[in-house]
């Protein structure tokens, strides 16, 4: 994890004063995690967290953000201006993994 915050961009949601959820973007856009506990789901936290990895890539220039979305979450993108880039993939051992892309807005 040392490496992972040193090398990425990496956010973390606090409730409460626990650790609500997790995420990782690359300098090239790629979002690497957005990993939610599952008592905070549908509170909002998910969607906190892309946004925030959205002005990230804002403030750095980039244009396009990229990922790899599991079954579960594919509505939660879809439904948060993400679109489909490819056909599904197959992921780690049984899982499929859904490619995404969506441009940047420019935040001020």
């Amino acid at each position: 994890m040392r490496r992972w915050i040193g090398a990425h961009a990496v956010l973390v949601a606090i409730e409460s004063e626990r650790i609500a959820g997790v995420a990782a973007v690359r300098a090239d856009g790629g979002v690497l995690l957005n990993y939610v506990a599952p008592e905070t789901r549908f509170k909002g936290t998910s969607k906190s967290l892309i946004r925030e990895i959205e002005v990230w890539a804002s403030h750095h220039g980039l244009e396009r953000l990229t990922l790899d979305s599991t079954v579960t979450a594919l509505r939660f993108y879809l439904s948060n201006g993400w679109t489909m880039t490819g056909p599904p993939q197959p992921g780690f051992g049984v899982t499929t993994r859904h490619p995404m892309g969506k441009a940047v807005t420019v935040v001020p």
